[in-house]
């Protein structure tokens, strides 16, 4: 639930999983938390934001990208916003400031490995053969693997300015974008048919309530923090 909220949504909480050994249940928990109240905040924000910050489209796509749980909640409400008020850099701003979101992950999913994994002993006992080899695996092979499509797709794009360059990398980058897109709806399929709602209830209404209230939380937070930085700018 705090990966979701905080980082990317749906992706942050299928990458987390793995690492804290959740269950299947408590991944489909999170997953259900993110939709529902990202969904919610996707269709009232933009009219928070338009409140706020109406002459500002700037500051308003910086609050919808921090303020929103998911990727693509946040691209619909900075789409909604734009087009009501014509203004494209408020989807431009709410982009970027969600990709800076996203980056933590490659922090966070370690850390939470770490903190998940550690074994505790008390004073003056040893980790065993299995207990050692748990500590070391703290940075699973995808977040290495997030680096450095990273990477690649900065370098590329630097290299790629050219005019005889620039088409083939466009059609590589279009088919990487589809490509996982179509392997992420593939891995939350996955986690869906292995859970049903039996197994989700039994989990109780206190994941519920802790979601809602983060939700609120990171809204009013983003909100606020929106209106100190454009009052101390200007």
């Amino acid at each position: 639930l705090a990966v979701g909220t905080a980082v990317c949504g749906c992706t942050a909480v299928i990458a987390v999983a793995p690492a804290i050994r959740a269950r299947n249940e408590e991944t489909a928990f999170a997953i259900t938390c993110v939709v529902l109240f990202g969904c919610v905040a996707m269709l009232t924000y933009p009219w928070l934001a338009a409140q706020f910050f109406s002459a500002a489209p700037l500051y308003a796509g910086v609050f919808l990208g921090t303020a929103i749980h998911d990727t693509t909640q946040v691209i619909g409400a900075g789409l909604i916003y734009s087009q009501q008020h014509a203004a494209p850099s408020a989807l431009a701003a709410a982009s970027v400031a969600k990709l800076l979101r996203n980056l933590s992950i490659v922090l966070l999913v370690p850390a939470a490995a770490w903190f998940a994994r550690r074994p505790t002993f008390s004073s003056g006992e040893r980790a065993g053969p299995g207990e050692s080899h748990a500590r070391v695996q703290l940075v699973p092979l995808f977040v290495l693997g997030f680096v450095f499509c990273v990477v690649l797709r900065t370098v590329g794009d630097a290299l790629a300015r050219g005019p005889g360059l620039a088409p083939n990398w466009n059609v590589l980058t279009t088919a990487g974008q589809s490509a996982s897109e179509l392997f992420l709806i593939c891995g939350m399929t996955a986690v869906g048919l292995s859970v049903s709602f039996t197994q989700m209830w039994r989990i109780g209404w206190r994941p519920l309530a802790s979601g809602f209230l983060v939700a609120i939380l990171v809204g009013a937070c983003s909100l606020s923090l929106t209106l100190a930085t454009q009052r101390l700018i200007h």
